[in-house]
């Protein structure tokens, strides 16, 4: 059987021998150039050039808002992780409709974004004990956090917070803040958001997995949504589309 074409968007350092692995970052443009990568690992420290020699796989430096660079009907699955709550809401559809474009019928596409309905029953419950009095208001506060400090942090993770405070504003204004970048949430997802985004875009069959299951054959040997056994991003949502056989190939960027 021949190995399945898997794209992995929006990959940041995480990638597989097993997917054609793509991002808009500074990590993707060293790693497609490995000889441009040496030159900078002296000015790296040990976690960052770890990060980067972890990267394997092919590695392609590419913009996603110039489309997927794959012909129609050409990958058997898609997957990215984290990706889609960093599109700004009117955009996603476009995107969505891109990765149905270069999917062949009966292609899986899997999104796993973080789990609204999860973390809203984490913070009520985080709520109810706040209110009795069982924890104190700094260890509630801890539970809004991963709901709101995407969606409002400004300063980019580029930018560390011990450097002196003038260093760290020449740094913003040299790279961008965090919106700017893409590091902060544009929306939320849950089930019933993700699949009704997904149905509309004419894909079929929306299903929620966990980080071992996925309709993408060998999928848990792929080893992308788990570390050393555990998940990867806890409180995230896995959710799989197929797209129909039969189906008519979507104009590009829909």
């Amino acid at each position: 059987m021949a190995q399945l074409r898997i794209l992995n968007l929006g990959c940041g350092t995480r990638t597989s021998e097993s997917c054609v692995n793509l991002d808009w970052t500074l990590w993707a443009l060293l790693a497609s150039r490995p000889a441009v990568a040496k030159l900078v690992y002296p000015f790296f420290g040990s976690l960052r050039r770890n990060r980067l020699r972890s990267m394997t796989g092919t590695v392609i430096a590419h913009d996603l808002r110039k489309g997927i660079p794959f012909p129609d009907r050409s990958v058997d699955a898609v997957y990215l992780s984290h990706v889609v709550e960093h599109i700004d809401r009117d955009q996603v559809a476009g995107l969505l409709s891109e990765c149905r474009r270069v999917l062949v019928q009966g292609g899986t596409i899997r999104i796993v974004v973080p789990d609204l309905a999860r973390l809203i029953e984490d913070y009520q419950e985080s709520y109810r004990l706040a209110v009795s009095g069982s924890i104190t208001w700094q260890q509630h506060d801890k539970a809004l956090e991963p709901i709101l400090e995407q969606s409002v942090r400004r300063q980019s993770r580029a930018v560390v917070h011990t450097w002196p405070a003038a260093i760290q504003r020449a740094m913003t204004v040299a790279i961008g803040d965090a919106r700017k970048r893409g590091e902060t949430h544009q929306w939320m997802y849950d089930e019933v958001a993700l699949s009704h985004l997904l149905l509309s875009c004419d894909f079929v069959d929306t299903r929620v997995r966990d980080p071992y299951s996925s309709a993408i054959e060998g999928w848990k040997e792929i080893n992308l949504d788990f570390d050393h056994g555990s998940e990867y991003k806890p409180k995230s949502l896995y959710l799989e589309a197929q797209v129909p056989e039969g189906s008519m190939i979507p104009a590009k960027g829909r």
